[in-house]
């Protein structure tokens, strides 16, 4: 068996010449007898940090670590402070307000939460779309022109989850709690009509927001209509007349069994 080439070392080998931990040492310092480096001080190397290392070889504790590995610098978390108010991945204004009572972890808070909070308060509110009573930790603060950008205090309204899942970009039905669509002299529900096409409730909702109201109501779905028929061939058909005698056959076996246990029960 190959061993690593390195001397007093009979591990087996790895890659190039070396045994894994040798070798690792070599790809992370550059020499395969380097020393590896312990954390004595038992204490993050961060600035104003004392928490405990990650690891025995660690600088930096969990958060710095992560911080260090995900935005290249240990003050990664707070690159937003110095930014003031930022758009985020979802398309809202956010900003960094540490004492503000609607700051999540770190002091990120939403713009429009922030704006709501200090106009309105905790609450409780009062949804807008049902009426019905929200707590602050359940309330969502919803835009009514559906603009996220746009926090003007007009714009801003108390939302429980049910109606703020609903909303979308759909402006071809006013949503509620229970919405509805008359169309033809009918009045139904939306799930109504999307079982009476045949399709879900979601791609129901994706076609009044691109189809015409006529259209999405009255085109049936057509799932399976374009797939064509299976063509079977000769050891199709001669599997399937197999598997049908077989059933045949197991049935007629079950019918026997239960005959004769009818027949046993009568004699005794």
């Amino acid at each position: 068996m190959r061993t690593c080439s390195i001397d007093d070392c009979n591990t087996a080998h790895e890659a190039r010449g070396m045994c894994a931990l040798h070798y690792q040492r070599w790809r992370k310092k550059g020499d395969p007898c380097a020393a590896p480096v312990l954390n004595l001080t038992g204490r993050c190397t961060a600035p104003d940090c004392n928490k405990t290392p990650r690891t025995a070889r660690s600088a930096y504790c969990e958060m710095h670590y992560c911080r260090l590995y995900n935005h290249g610098s240990l003050d990664g978390g707070q690159r937003n402070a110095a930014r003031g108010v930022h758009e985020t991945s979802e398309g809202y204004l956010a900003t960094i307000d540490v004492d503000h009572p609607a700051a999540g972890k770190g002091g990120h808070v939403y713009l429009h939460r922030k704006i709501f909070y200090d106009l309105r308060g905790p609450g409780p509110h009062r949804c807008h779309w049902c009426s019905k009573w929200v707590t602050w930790k359940k309330l969502k603060v919803d835009h009514k022109d559906t603009n996220r950008k746009n926090n003007v205090p007009d714009n801003l309204v108390a939302a429980c989850q049910v109606c703020n899942l609903n909303r979308d970009d759909c402006a071809k039905i006013n949503r509620t709690k229970s919405p509805t669509i008359t169309f033809d002299g009918q009045t139904h529900t939306v799930a109504f009509w999307a079982q009476k096409v045949g399709i879900k409730v979601q791609h129901f909702y994706w076609r009044l927001e691109h189809w015409s109201l006529e259209r999405a109501l009255t085109v049936p779905a057509r799932k399976h209509a374009l797939r064509k028929p299976r063509q079977l061939c000769l050891m199709d058909e001669l599997f399937d007349a197999s598997a049908n005698l077989v059933k045949r056959a197991e049935a007629k076996m079950a019918r026997s069994a239960r005959y004769e246990a009818r027949a046993n029960r009568m004699k005794s």
